[in-house]
C-alpha cells in the first residue's frame, strides 16, 4: 500500500491493515507513496486502510504522506501529490474525499493555472500557493 522510513532511514512496507513489514532488500524504485513522520500508530493504520480503497491511478498520484502536525486533530494528514499540489485530509475519510481530487485539480488547473493546497479535512476548498 505504501512505504515508510524507519528511524535508521530504512524503507519498510506498510500493508493494507497498517502493519509495517521490513523490506528484505533496499527499495530502489518507489512505486507507492511514502509515509513519513507517523508516530501515532492508529493514524498510520487509518491512513493505510484508506489508501487500500483508492484505485491504482489515484494511489500512484500520491508522492508522500505526513501527519499534519500544525493541526490540533491527530487524524489530519498532508499528502504531497506528483502534480505539485498538496492535499490536506482526515485519515479516517481519506478515500471518500480524495476520489474527487483528480476532477478538482483539473478544474483548478484549467481555471486558475495555479498549484496549491486542496483542503478536504471538513469541506472542500482550494488555496493557491501564491497569495495575491
Amino acid at each position: 500500500m505504501a512505504y515508510v522510513r524507519d528511524d535508521e532511514k530504512r524503507t519498510e512496507y506498510v500493508l493494507e491493515n497498517g502493519v509495517v513489514v521490513r523490506a528484505d532488500e533496499e527499495v530502489k524504485e518507489m512505486d507507492m507513496p511514502i509515509m513519513t513522520g507517523f508516530t501515532n500508530e492508529e493514524v498510520r493504520q487509518h491512513t493505510a486502510e484508506q489508501l487500500a480503497k483508492l484505485d491504482a491511478e489515484l494511489l500512484h498520484s500520491i508522492s508522500e504522506i505526513r501527519p499534519n502536525v500544525s493541526s490540533k486533530n491527530a487524524n489530519y494528514i498532508k499528502l504531497y501529490m506528483t502534480d505539485g499540489n498538496e492535499v490536506r485530509a482526515n485519515a479516517k475519510t481519506l478515500a471518500s474525499k480524495l476520489q474527487y481530487y483528480p476532477e478538482m485539480a483539473e478544474q483548478v488547473k484549467n481555471e486558475q493555472k495555479k498549484k496549491g493546497i486542496f483542503n478536504l479535512e471538513v469541506g472542500e476548498y482550494f488555496e493557491s500557493y501564491k497569495k495575491k
